[in-house]
Parts: structure tokens; sequence; C-alpha cells
């Protein structure tokens, strides 16, 4: 790549003429297009969205395997990285998803690079584009979520301090379900850690049991058996979250392991409804099956609007007839009739209009015989008349 190019890239690929056919055009070391040397520089600019010969180079990597995104994303180019990604855009939405998930050499995408040297600002932006990115994994079987949480731990921050969303380390490493970092992070500090909550009032043992990592919610409550009290900003116990988030297996660690929940299991929200009136919502049978099995779930529990579970499985609009009716049939629930003294109201309110309708019949009826017996009488009389004229 001659030096007027090599410049003009490294000054935001302002003069267009330029560009127009330098498919081939790679620095000599690095093999970098003018797109990578735009990146590095942070001089790209908004008008090189419009820019459609520029698209291509997109997804060309280096010899590293680094796109210009990796490179922007390494160095925290954020204005950089919102222009790349605008122009990921005007492919198509599965181009700009593929444009995040690219991997170099070491199998890092643009986020493990980001997080890797600590360009928050990158790392959120990121994120919001594709929030499954924190979860890929690279060479070393490290995902970002992972790598952000342990470097935290490493660098031996505060482990209270909480993000904008009122996260702490704990909640990344309950999310990701890494029980050997939670277990760390407990051995620290296990008075006040476990009871800290995000903005959703939710705690570590929720997110665990929102996310189905029972491997961590027994951690959890082995070493701090109490955070099984903590109810989020709904009132919701991480049952009412296992429950919520159709997870069987973590529904069923509360109700057979976790010793320190038995007291809670019919605890209700701030709606007055316990877990079984949930399973009743989401309608998820298995569930269902696990909380009414057990002798100790409170199966007459009434919410705020005086309705029971079976109430809720009725109303369930989500549910097709078919499918509510497998679920009643094998609940083995009866639907219940109103009680006998109701019906004994009713039948003899019935039988009354009933007999009140028959008398009315029967009048009408004797009304209608003495009109035809009147008509006859006055006809006969008329004729009688007639052949006494006639005589």
């Amino acid at each position: 790549m001659d030096g007027v190019l090599y410049n003009a890239a490294i000054n935001g690929l302002s003069d267009h003429n330029l560009f127009v056919n330098v498919d081939k055009n790679r620095s000599h070391d690095q093999n970098n297009t003018i797109l990578h040397i735009a990146a590095k520089s942070g001089n790209l600019q908004q008008h090189n969205i419009k820019e459609d010969h520029l698209l291509h180079f997109l997804y060309k990597q280096n010899n590293e395997g680094n796109t210009s995104l990796h490179i922007a994303a390494k160095l925290g180019h954020l204005d950089t990285i919102k222009i790349l990604v605008e122009m990921a855009r005007k492919t198509d939405v599965e181009q700009n998803k593929k444009l995040l998930t690219m991997e170099n050499n070491e199998k890092d995408t643009a986020l493990h690079e980001a997080v890797r040297h600590n360009h928050l600002e990158v790392v959120k932006l990121l994120i919001e584009e594709d929030p499954n990115l924190a979860f890929l994994v690279n060479g070393e079987g490290d995902s970002p979520l992972f790598m952000a949480v342990d470097r935290c731990f490493r660098q031996a921050l505060t482990l209270e301090q909480a993000d904008d969303f009122g996260w702490t380390p704990l909640h990344y490493a309950a999310h990701i379900g890494n029980e050997k970092l939670v277990e760390g992070f407990l051995k620290k500090d296990s008075k006040s850690l476990p009871f800290s909550r995000n903005k959703e009032g939710m705690s570590a043992l929720h997110i665990a049991a929102k996310k189905g990592h029972n491997a961590v919610m027994k951690v959890l409550m082995k070493r701090c058996p109490e955070v099984c009290e903590l109810l989020d900003n709904n009132g919701r116990t991480a049952l009412h979250i296992a429950v919520e988030s159709r997870d069987e297996m973590a529904v069923k660690f509360f109700l057979e392991r976790a010793m320190a929940f038995q007291d809670l299991i019919n605890l209700k929200d701030k709606k007055g409804n316990t877990a079984l009136h949930v399973a009743a919502t989401i309608g998820d049978f298995h569930i269902l099956k696990s909380l009414t099995n057990d002798s100790r779930i409170d199966k007459g529990a009434t919410n705020k609007d005086k309705e029971t579970f079976v109430d809720m499985i009725l109303s369930n609009k989500e549910l097709q007839d078919t499918e509510m009716l497998k679920i009643m049939v094998n609940l083995e629930i009866e639907i219940v009739l109103p009680p006998r003294s109701e019906q004994k109201v009713d039948t003899r309110k019935t039988n009354e209009a009933e007999s009140k309708e028959k008398k009315k019949d029967k009048i009408q009826i004797e009304e209608d015989e003495a009109g035809c017996k009147q008509q006859t009488n006055e006809a006969e009389s008329k004729e009688k008349k007639k052949d006494e004229i006639q005589a």
C-alpha cells in the first residue's frame, strides 16, 4: 500500500476517489486493509457509512484474523465502532450479527477484546447490539462475561461495587453459572455480599434460579442459608422466579433439597400469588405436577383477586381447551360445582318460575275455552231465531 493511500486511510478515508479500486491494496506486514487502518486511527467518518464500496472491507481479516471491528474494540474507539456497526446494518440483520460474532485466530470476538482491554463503553454498546455475545467462548474456553467477572476477582476490586444495573461480581458469577467463582467470592465475603440485590431487587440466588444453575444455588444455600429469605421488588422468592422461568430442576431443588426454604414454599408475592399460582399462569404441566404432588403446598391458597390456582388455570387465555383439559385430567383436578344449598335455592327458584308459567298457561286456556263457548252459544242463538222467522 503506497504512502498516499495509507495516510488517507489514517485520516479517515475522506478522499472518496482514492479508495474506489483498492481491493488488493494491503499493508505489507499485517495485511491490513484501508478499513483496518482507519479503525486503528479512530478517524473513521460518519459519511463513510454511505459509501457502499467500503462495505466488503468490513469482513476482511488481517494476518491475526482481526477485522476492523476487532481493532477498534481493542483500542476503545467507540465512535468508530458505532460507524462500523451501522455500516454492517446496511447489508442485513444477519450480516450485522456475523460481523459481531467473527473470530480472530485466537477465537476472540470484538467483545472479548473490549473486555480484555477494559473498554466499558464499547462492551455496553456491543452487548446492546447482541446480548448473546457475552456467552461466546474463545479458544481458551472463556466467555466475555466470565472474563469480566474473573478480571474483577483477580484485580481484587470491591466485591460489593455494583454497575449501573445494580449487578455485583457475584450476580454475574451466578448468571454464568460458575460455582467455583461464586465460592471464591463468598470465601472473601459471606456476610453482606450474598444479600446484595440489583435494581430489580434480585439476589444472586434469584438470578441462579432464573438461569437454572443448581450448582450455584447449592453453593449459595450452603454458605449462606438465609439468602433464601430475600424477596425481589415484586415480593417474589427464588422459587417464584424458578417457576416463572419454567425450570423444573430448579423448582425441585427448592422443594427437595433446600431445607432452609421449607417454610417459604407457600409465601405470597405482592399480588398474593404463591409459586403454585405462577405455575398456573404459565400453564406448565410438569411444574404444576411437581408442586401439586408436594403435600406441603397449599392448594387452596387464594391471591388478592380471591383466585385459587385452579381458577387461574381455567381463566388462562393462553391455554387451548385441549391443553387445559390435559392439565386438569392429569392433575386429577375436579371442577367443583356450587354447594348443595346454592343448588337447592336455584332449584326452588326454577320450580317457582315453572309453577307460575303453568298457572299462566292454565288461565289462558280457560279464557280461550270460555271465549269459544260464548261464540258457539251466540251462533246457536242466531240459527234458532232464523228458523223461527222462516216458520
